[in-house]
Protein backbone atom coordinates (compact mmCIF):
# COMPACT_ATOMS: atom_id res chain seq x y z
CA UNK A 1 0.00 0.00 0.00
CA UNK A 2 1.46 3.13 -1.17
CA UNK A 3 1.67 6.37 1.11
CA UNK A 4 -0.08 9.28 0.61
CA UNK A 5 1.31 12.37 2.52
CA UNK A 6 2.39 15.71 1.78
CA UNK A 7 4.98 16.90 4.32
CA UNK A 8 5.95 20.23 4.14
CA UNK A 9 8.02 22.57 6.73
CA UNK A 10 9.04 19.38 9.09
CA UNK A 11 11.80 20.39 11.19
CA UNK A 12 10.79 23.89 11.78
CA UNK A 13 8.50 24.43 14.82
CA UNK A 14 6.07 26.92 13.39
CA UNK A 15 5.83 28.62 9.96
CA UNK A 16 7.04 31.45 9.55
CA UNK A 17 6.62 33.84 5.88
CA UNK A 18 10.18 35.00 5.01
CA UNK A 19 10.38 38.16 3.49
CA UNK A 20 13.11 37.13 0.93
CA UNK A 21 13.24 33.55 0.64
CA UNK A 22 16.16 31.82 -1.41
CA UNK A 23 15.62 29.88 -4.25
CA UNK A 24 16.69 26.30 -2.37
CA UNK A 25 17.26 26.94 1.12
CA UNK A 26 18.89 23.70 3.11
CA UNK A 27 15.65 23.26 5.87
CA UNK A 28 13.67 22.23 2.64
CA UNK A 29 16.40 19.90 0.71
CA UNK A 30 14.81 16.77 2.84
CA UNK A 31 11.44 18.35 3.87
CA UNK A 32 9.47 17.84 0.96
CA UNK A 33 7.57 14.48 0.53
CA UNK A 34 4.89 14.11 -2.57
CA UNK A 35 2.34 11.55 -2.75
CA UNK A 36 2.34 8.31 -4.83
CA UNK A 37 1.23 7.98 -8.21
CA UNK A 38 -2.82 6.63 -7.53
CA UNK A 39 -3.94 5.71 -11.12
CA UNK A 40 -7.97 4.99 -11.29
CA UNK A 41 -9.38 3.12 -14.62
CA UNK A 42 -13.06 4.07 -14.82
CA UNK A 43 -15.85 2.33 -16.82
CA UNK A 44 -19.49 3.56 -17.13
CA UNK A 45 -22.62 3.25 -18.24
CA UNK A 46 -24.12 6.58 -19.29
CA UNK A 47 -28.15 7.70 -19.12
CA UNK A 48 -29.48 10.88 -20.51
CA UNK A 49 -31.73 12.25 -18.67
CA UNK A 50 -33.03 15.55 -20.54
CA UNK A 51 -31.82 16.25 -23.78
CA UNK A 52 -32.10 19.75 -25.70
CA UNK A 53 -30.28 21.02 -28.75
CA UNK A 54 -27.69 22.71 -26.88
CA UNK A 55 -27.67 20.79 -23.91
CA UNK A 56 -27.87 16.87 -22.60
CA UNK A 57 -28.10 16.68 -18.97
CA UNK A 58 -26.88 12.88 -17.31
CA UNK A 59 -26.43 9.83 -14.89
CA UNK A 60 -23.87 7.81 -15.08
CA UNK A 61 -23.05 4.57 -13.22
CA UNK A 62 -19.82 1.87 -13.22
CA UNK A 63 -16.83 0.58 -12.34
CA UNK A 64 -13.33 1.69 -10.81
CA UNK A 65 -9.84 0.08 -10.62
CA UNK A 66 -7.63 1.72 -8.56
CA UNK A 67 -3.95 0.89 -8.51
CA UNK A 68 -3.37 2.20 -4.72
CA UNK A 69 -5.20 1.54 -1.80
CA UNK A 70 -5.31 4.52 0.03
CA UNK A 71 -7.04 5.81 3.06
CA UNK A 72 -10.20 7.18 1.40
CA UNK A 73 -10.96 3.67 -0.25
CA UNK A 74 -9.18 0.35 1.27
CA UNK A 75 -10.18 -1.70 -1.74
CA UNK A 76 -8.48 -1.98 -5.68
CA UNK A 77 -12.12 -1.84 -7.17
CA UNK A 78 -14.67 0.46 -6.53
CA UNK A 79 -17.94 1.51 -7.99
CA UNK A 80 -18.27 5.18 -9.84
CA UNK A 81 -21.16 7.56 -9.97
CA UNK A 82 -21.70 10.99 -12.10
CA UNK A 83 -23.84 13.42 -12.98
CA UNK A 84 -23.31 16.05 -15.39
CA UNK A 85 -24.57 18.21 -17.81
CA UNK A 86 -22.87 18.30 -21.67
CA UNK A 87 -23.38 21.53 -23.83
CA UNK A 88 -22.57 21.45 -27.28
CA UNK A 89 -23.41 24.06 -30.19
CA UNK A 90 -25.90 21.54 -31.66
CA UNK A 91 -26.82 17.68 -31.21
CA UNK A 92 -23.37 16.70 -32.39
CA UNK A 93 -19.78 18.43 -32.61
CA UNK A 94 -17.72 19.82 -30.34
CA UNK A 95 -18.47 20.97 -26.75
CA UNK A 96 -18.07 21.57 -23.08
CA UNK A 97 -18.86 18.99 -20.00
CA UNK A 98 -19.30 19.51 -16.61
CA UNK A 99 -19.76 16.78 -14.52
CA UNK A 100 -19.87 15.52 -10.18
CA UNK A 101 -18.30 11.88 -10.19
CA UNK A 102 -17.82 9.89 -6.77
CA UNK A 103 -15.70 7.14 -6.32
CA UNK A 104 -16.56 4.78 -3.33
CA UNK A 105 -16.35 1.08 -2.55
CA UNK A 106 -19.84 0.65 -1.04
CA UNK A 107 -18.47 -0.29 2.18
CA UNK A 108 -17.39 -3.66 1.13
CA UNK A 109 -13.99 -3.12 3.22
CA UNK A 110 -12.77 -0.50 5.48
CA UNK A 111 -11.75 2.64 5.24
CA UNK A 112 -15.13 4.11 2.71
CA UNK A 113 -14.59 7.54 3.09
CA UNK A 114 -14.90 8.46 -0.89
CA UNK A 115 -13.80 10.41 -3.45
CA UNK A 116 -15.67 13.53 -5.26
CA UNK A 117 -14.30 14.86 -7.81
CA UNK A 118 -15.62 17.80 -10.00
CA UNK A 119 -14.83 17.87 -13.83
CA UNK A 120 -14.61 20.37 -16.89
CA UNK A 121 -14.07 18.75 -19.85
CA UNK A 122 -13.68 19.70 -23.45
CA UNK A 123 -15.72 17.45 -25.81
CA UNK A 124 -14.83 17.04 -29.23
Amino acid sequence: MGSSSLRLFSRWGRLRRARKRPRNPPQLRNAIELADVNWAFQLSRRWTLIRTPKAKFFLGFGGTYKTEEDILNGSHWNFAEQAGVRLTGSNAGPGIEFAVRHISNAGIRLPNKGEDFVTLVYVF
